[in-house]
């Protein structure tokens, strides 16, 4: 939720499968848009 206009110059992210993360997802995920393969690694 925001509270402003969107502006997609300001986003930010990181990938979700970035090992620095560790993180086991329960169940792999089934569909990653291009936008979120696309985020840096730590």
């Amino acid at each position: 939720m925001v509270s402003e206009f969107y502006t997609p110059e300001c986003e930010r992210g990181v990938r979700y499968d970035d090992p620095a993360l560790g993180i086991e997802w329960p169940i792999p995920p089934q569909i990653v848009t291009e936008k979120d393969r696309s985020w840096p690694l730590l």
